[in-house]
């Protein structure tokens, strides 16, 4: 009886063997044909018997592992190493479906290559089976991108990334696929995966990677999870590599106000000025930053320095407008408080408030030269214009801002 179960086990081991050797066969001839013949009269039918054949061989020759017949590792990397090759010719027959994820089969079988080819005997193969697959699939991720199927994107950027990585030990090579690695971790963040999304530009600053955004993208990450202790100590880190960086000053800045820390707040402000004097965008941020500071007269000094810059800085233009347009109205509100008997003080009073209406409007009448149709601009003016009893005017600006679009809601 015993001798009998081993018979039959044998029996099965052989027939497996059998199988997967003729399946290999038909396949690697199949492909023969398809190389030497059809390729060149663009017929796809040999090729695809290859790939069916190919597929049993490699069925067959994962179901004799478990058997006292184990193929040997040659003959895997053997198998293997003709599946990638047929799936190269795949990917390579544009507009056919036979191409579509051929580049994803191609390095799923060189990877098993790799695993089994103790000798290197399919090396060169490998590294030019992989040199092929990288923009096919690097280019799906940038394809998944632009219609928004960020998942397609995220697969393919880490398979890219996989490929770079496999192709870097085949050549004794160093280095990491920079650009693969931060296209995944942006797919990431879309897919709402902060994780995996922090994972890898970690990879990229590990690797020295000198670049402001991913510092950037790390502080938005840890902020939007609520660790402002990491948040903190990847600013910190970035301010070393980048010490003279007006963004992680700026981003200093709004953690140092949120901290309620006004007078460091201000200290990095002024570091900011002395570092960079002719950017006005800086001045800008400075002058917003002073103003929800309650400190007017620093805010007016940032704003005109960004104008003195850039004078087509609209920000600046409209905030000194703004800003004195609501001293203005500070000053109608406190006339409208005294009493009836009161009467010159009042009068005092909205002489003042008319004159900070005048300093308001070249400011406003620059931003609306730097932008026509921005409608709170529009109404600043028309107010004004009223204020000031300029009766055709404030119509002139109502009119333009009658005329605009309305918003969509």
């Amino acid at each position: 009886m015993a001798k009998n179960f081993f018979f039959l086990l044998f029996a099965l081991s052989f027939s497996l063997v059998v199988f997967a050797q003729k399946d290999y066969n038909t396949a690697y001839n199949s492909y023969k044909s398809y190389m030497d013949y059809d390729k060149s009269d663009k017929k796809t039918g040999s090729l695809q018997k290859a790939l069916e054949a190919v597929l049993k061989a490699e069925e067959a020759a994962n179901a004799q592992m478990s058997t006292e017949s184990k193929p040997k590792d040659s003959y895997m990397a053997k198998v293997y190493n003709l599946k990638a090759k047929i799936y190269a010719e795949m990917l390579q027959v544009k507009g056919s479906p036979l191409a579509e994820g051929a580049g994803t089969e191609v390095f799923k079988a060189v990877q098993s290559v790799s695993k089994y080819d103790k000798k290197g005997e399919y090396t060169e193969e490998s590294k030019l089976a992989l040199m092929l697959i990288y923009s096919d699939i690097y280019n799906r991720g940038v394809e998944g991108f632009k219609v928004q199927n960020y998942q397609v994107a995220y697969d393919n950027f880490n398979t890219a990334i996989e490929v770079t990585n496999l192709t870097n030990k085949m050549t004794n090579q160093k280095g990491i696929d920079t650009a693969a690695i931060q296209s995944a971790a942006v797919a990431a963040q879309k897919l709402k995966n902060s994780d995996k999304a922090i994972e890898l530009y970690e990879s990229l600053i590990n690797a020295n990677v000198k670049d402001e955004n991913v510092y950037l993208a790390v502080m938005d990450l840890y902020s939007g999870k609520g660790d402002k202790a990491k948040a903190e100590e990847t600013m910190n880190r970035a301010k070393k590599v980048f010490p003279n960086s007006n963004a992680f000053l700026l981003n200093e800045i709004n953690s140092l106000l949120n901290a309620n820390k006004k007078e460091e707040a201000v200290a990095q402000l002024e570091k900011a000025a002395a570092l960079y004097p002719d950017n006005a965008s800086l001045f800008v941020a400075m002058g917003s930053t002073y103003e929800g500071m309650k400190m007017p007269q620093k805010a007016e000094e940032a704003y005109k320095k960004a104008i003195a810059i850039d004078p087509k800085t609209f920000d600046a233009q409209y905030n000194l407008g703004v800003m004195n347009y609501q001293r203005a109205a500070d000053i109608i509100n406190e006339a409208n408080k005294l009493p009836l008997n009161e009467e010159k003080k009042y009068d005092a009073l909205m002489k003042e408030a008319n004159e900070w209406f005048k300093k308001a409007l070249p400011y406003f009448s620059a931003a609306l030269d730097l932008n026509g149709k921005d409608a709170n601009t529009l109404l600043a003016l028309k107010e004004i214009y009223a204020k000031l009893n300029d009766a055709t005017k404030a119509a002139e600006f109502k009119k333009r801002l009658d005329e605009l679009p309305t918003p969509k809601k």
